[in-house]
């Protein structure tokens, strides 16, 4: 079963599932923190079982920061190192010193190899005097010519032999010197170039983990509607747009929650489970249809718009019902009112007078065919009254009233069929008892 955000779950499992030591976690039971790494995790209290507990999203939350804050204690530094070597004045590109020749004077070697020489002649010129000596000639000019011939020679050898041998050696030893020179430099050159790449890549792969993280966290809010453990402004909307819904609904303001449920849980709402679960499966719905697309709403509106077109009709009909049946009870009272009235008066001329002068009146409420119905049946007691004269002589004023008030409420009254006057008359009968 998947892990939903919002679920409950254990903090050091939560870390060792995702890669995490054991003995890298503590918990500082002084400010209730748990501890990774010797760094702030995540502030939660033991419960009974003497663990502590968090929210999945919240706990995925704080991992997410925590792996940023590393990140970032790694590439500070080397971010300042590639600071300071941008900005350190360049080295100076490395010039060999001029060769300056050689000079015999001060090469030791040479001046022993100059005295060996020297040292050569001597004894030559020495051995050759003696030869010469030995052969009586030895002060003769042949002996101090030869002596000569041998230090000619000696200084001949210095100049065209030995000075040349050792200027090149001077001279090679300065090219050699300055080529490995050259070559250190290069190499140290080299490797400076190698640790800035390297230092590149790492502060690049540290940018860019922290970057990630961002996005993760980014597509995390666009579909948690949390960033941080934060609700984002959307969500926030959301959550107090259905806290409002149902408030309004059930006559309550509530508090916006995550989970839309908890809105039916909140005190007051006075809902069993059952109802509980029908209301949180009808916000479900609800809040779905918020997120279809606009043909979708489109629809809906039109579907709400027909409901409640019915509705208002309906409600239409019951208030042109209702207004008939109060215009009939008001038609039943004028005519009664007006049936008292004309039951007061005893002679024909009275009558005619009356029904004259409340023409208009009558006309105007009960129309001209209501005013001849009531005039038809006022007059005609006394065109019949050479046959009723008998029944008349019986009939007092107030049984007559009383006639007229039980004949009202006869269901034939408003049928406009039905002659009033006889209907008066058979009640008038009733009550005289024939």
């Amino acid at each position: 079963m998947a892990t939903t955000y919002n679920q409950k779950t254990g903090v050091r499992k939560f870390l060792t599932d995702s890669g995490y030591k054991d003995t890298d976690i503590g918990y500082d039971g002084n400010r209730g923190m748990v501890t990774l790494q010797g760094k702030d995790f995540y502030s939660a209290t033991p419960e009974a079982d003497s663990s502590t507990y968090g929210n999945y999203g919240d706990l995925s939350s704080s991992l997410n920061n925590f792996r940023t804050q590393q990140q970032k204690a790694q590439l500070d530094p080397l971010v300042a190192t590639l600071t300071n070597r941008a900005n350190a004045t360049p080295a100076a590109a490395y010039t060999p010193q001029a060769y300056a020749g050689f000079n015999p004077n001060t090469s030791a070697s040479f001046q022993a190899a100059k005295q060996n020489l020297l040292q050569d002649a001597n004894i030559a010129t020495n051995n050759a005097m003696v030869g010469m000596g030995a052969r009586g000639i030895g002060n003769s000019s042949a002996a101090t010519d030869r002596g000569y011939q041998l230090q000619q020679k000696a200084v001949s050898q210095i100049s065209n032999q030995l000075m040349p041998q050792y200027e090149q050696q001077d001279y090679s030893r300065w090219r050699d010197t300055v080529a490995d020179q050259r070559y250190a430099n290069e190499t140290e050159y080299a490797r400076g170039q190698d640790q800035q790449a390297a230092l590149n890549q790492l502060v690049n792969y540290l940018a860019g983990s922290i970057q990630q993280n961002f996005q993760n966290g980014i597509t995390e809010a666009g579909v948690t509607g949390q960033y941080n453990g934060q609700n984002t402004m959307a969500q926030r909307g959301a959550n107090l747009d259905a806290a409002r819904a149902v408030g309004q609904d059930r006559g309550l303001i509530l508090e916006p929650v995550d989970d839309y449920r908890n809105l039916y849980y909140q005190p007051g709402l006075g809902l069993n489970y059952t109802a509980q679960q029908a209301a949180a499966d009808n916000q479900y719905r609800d809040d779905r249809a918020t997120r279809n697309d606009f043909e979708n709403d489109r629809n809906y509106t039109l579907n709400e718009r027909q409901t409640n077109a019915s509705i208002a009709n309906s409600s239409a009909s019951r208030s042109r019902q209702t207004a008939a049946d109060d215009r009939e009870n008001s038609v039943r009272a004028l005519e009664g009112d007006i049936m008292n009235e004309l039951s007061q008066l005893d002679n024909e001329a009275d009558v005619r007078e009356w029904l004259r002068m409340n023409q208009g009146y009558i006309t105007g409420q009960l129309g001209a065919e209501g005013f001849n119905q009531i005039a038809g049946y006022a007059l005609s007691d006394f065109t019949n009254q050479a046959k009723s004269t008998a029944t008349a002589d019986k009939t007092s004023s107030s049984l007559r009233s009383q006639a007229v008030e039980m004949a009202m409420k006869d269901p034939l009254w408003m049928d406009s069929k039905t002659n009033k006057q006889a209907l008066v008359n058979q009640y008038v009968q009733y009550l005289m008892g024939q």
